[in-house]
């Protein structure tokens, strides 16, 4: 009997001691948690790696804002006198006339390679147009000034350099590439290439900074 009561005793009597010494580390726990909780480590850091951007950053970056809006705003700082402003609206356009076996004619294909723009002085504009002139079958045929005009609001310009002749032969099955140069006014609004053959003509609509 003593022993039974001696055991149970010393049972009850060691479990205050193991409650106890649990809420001690239960205290403990809590108290680092707080604390580090309060030198932010648990935390994310990604909104502070948001906001870490330099002054000069920012800086720049409205510069460069302005800038570009400045130039939208003023188109004629993009063609300056001196500099080629390149137009891709009409490149690789083609105009093509059949052959015409009766008059001893091929197919004829101009092809538009470029179309660019210099603004020589306030009022004169050189309009470049670069063709390729292609005859497919077994006749060749002439390539002459005449039949290629610039169209600048309805008034028909010639090629004011030489780089085609007068009249120029193109051997069939074969192609020649050219680069016409017309003069007009910087003021021009509308411009069309008008392709002449033998009594028939066609027109290509440009758009010209």
């Amino acid at each position: 009997m003593d022993n039974s009561t001696q055991e149970k005793k010393s049972f009850w009597q060691t479990m205050p001691g193991i409650v106890t010494g649990i809420a001690g580390i239960i205290t403990a726990l809590t108290g680092l948690i707080i604390a580090l909780n309060q030198t932010g480590c648990f935390h994310s850091s990604a909104p502070q790696e948001q906001s870490l951007v330099s002054p000069d950053n920012n800086t720049s970056a409205v510069t460069d804002k302005k800038n570009a809006k400045s130039e939208t705003s003023n188109p004629q700082k993009q063609n300056e006198p001196g500099k080629t402003a390149a137009n891709n609206t009409s490149i690789g356009a083609e105009i093509k006339f059949e052959a015409d076996p009766q008059k001893n004619m091929s197919e004829l294909v101009y092809k538009i390679l470029n179309v660019s723009s210099e603004n020589k002085d306030n009022d004169v504009k050189i309009v470049k147009v670069k063709l390729r002139c292609t005859i497919n079958g077994s006749n060749g045929d002439y390539v002459k000034n005449d039949y290629l005009r610039l169209s600048v609001d309805d008034i028909n310009l010639s090629p004011s350099n030489s780089t085609i002749s007068y009249s120029e032969y193109v051997p069939a099955n074969s192609s020649i590439e050219e680069t016409l140069e017309f003069k007009a006014s910087t003021n021009s609004k509308v411009y069309k290439f008008i392709f002449f053959r033998d009594d028939t003509h066609k027109e290509i609509l440009l758009q010209v900074n």
